[in-house]
């Protein structure tokens, strides 16, 4: 390569006053013409110091902030002989550089189910569960009171409408617990019929307290005890019934010394069926009482939020202790029916 002093020919007058030095191989003849114009060096200049510019800054010079950086800062001559170092790393070092420029959310995604040295102890949100097992005992307490004449009027009726007190009994099983949850707040809302006859005679609102959980718990759990009450009741022969009646006994009566204990496991089963179903109820739970701590924070909400947080071991702890809570009532249900049947054979002895 040599170095030669090229003039343009064709217009000496406008390019006299600018000669541009240019490396020309051996044996050329001519330069490329593009070099030949004013404008084009010019962009070429321009070009070349933005890419200095460039070269001077780097985003490794910052300091992160929140989870982002603070912005491009022209770095010291020590930090340029680094990004030079970055820009051309080895495949351990791209691998990290990438896992270290990775948003903390997608880290911690990724990471959630790896065991983290230094994790906190499991926790269980006991007083979210000691609500929900006060909830359960007395929603099943009112459904006793109150679902017993409900299922010995269906039993035992034979009212044209009965059908239609069945299908209303029975549809919290196929309805959404939020579309009955939000009735149900309507009803007991302020401005609902329900809702004003409370604040009007007790001067108390129902909507996010315990008392409006209750409510709500019982009228999604009726069926769960109406169903299993009235069937145990239209099982009892009549003639029984008839014999009591014959001897005197009002209908009540034969109710009471009758049919009862003869019902005894389907009433055992509605009982529990109903405390079993509040205990893990979330939707009519969340839209009627909210997420209040210790006043309408059921276990089901608090294992949503522990979900919501990504803290799934306090989660798991606590969907646990309710799976062990459940398994055990339904355990202890069933051996109480074994039992109960056991007690009352339904084939007499033949007489000898």
């Amino acid at each position: 390569m040599t170095t030669r002093e090229t003039v343009a020919t064709e217009t000496p007058a406008a390019c006299a006053t600018s000669r541009i030095v240019i490396p020309v191989p051996t044996g050329s003849a001519e330069p490329c013409p593009a070099f030949r114009d004013r404008g084009a060096v010019r962009r070429l200049a321009v070009i070349a110091y933005v890419i200095v510019y460039i070269g001077t800054v780097t985003p490794w010079a910052g300091r992160c902030q929140s989870g982002s950086h603070r912005g491009f800062t022209r770095a010291s001559p020590g930090t340029r002989r680094r990004s030079r170092a970055v820009l051309t790393p080895s495949l351990p070092g791209a691998i990290i550089a990438a896992r270290a420029s990775q948003p903390p959310r997608q880290r911690l995604a990724r990471s959630v189910f790896r065991p983290r040295p230094g994790r906190p102890p499991l926790s269980v949100d006991v007083p979210a569960l000691l609500l929900s097992l006060k909830l359960s005992a007395a929603t099943a307490a009112l459904l006793l009171a109150l679902g017993l004449p409900l299922a010995a009027w269906l039993a035992f009726s034979t009212a044209r409408w009965k059908p239609l007190v069945e299908a209303v009994v029975a549809l919290p099983i196929v309805l959404p617990p939020t579309v009955l949850g939000f009735y149900v707040l309507l009803l007991l809302g302020p401005h609902g019929p329900v809702g004003r006859a409370v604040e009007s005679l007790f001067g108390a609102r129902l909507p996010f307290t315990f008392e409006g959980l209750l409510v709500a718990s019982v009228l999604y759990s009726l069926p769960f005890a109406v169903q299993p009450f009235a069937a145990s009741f239209a099982a009892v022969d009549r003639s029984l019934l008839e014999a009591a009646e014959s001897l005197g006994a009002s209908p009540f009566e034969a109710f009471r010394r009758v049919v009862l204990p003869l019902s005894r496991a389907g009433v055992v089963t509605g009982v529990v069926l109903s405390f079993a179903h509040t205990l893990g109820e979330f939707g009519v739970v969340l839209m009627i009482g909210g997420n209040i701590p210790g006043e309408t924070r059921t276990v089901s909400v608090a294992i949503y939020d522990h979900v919501q947080a990504l803290d799934y071991d306090s989660a798991g702890a606590t969907s646990l202790v309710l799976l062990a809570v459940s398994f055990a009532v339904l355990a202890v249900t069933y051996a109480l029916q074994r039992r109960t049947v056991s007690a009352w054979p339904l084939t007499s002895k033949p007489a000898s």
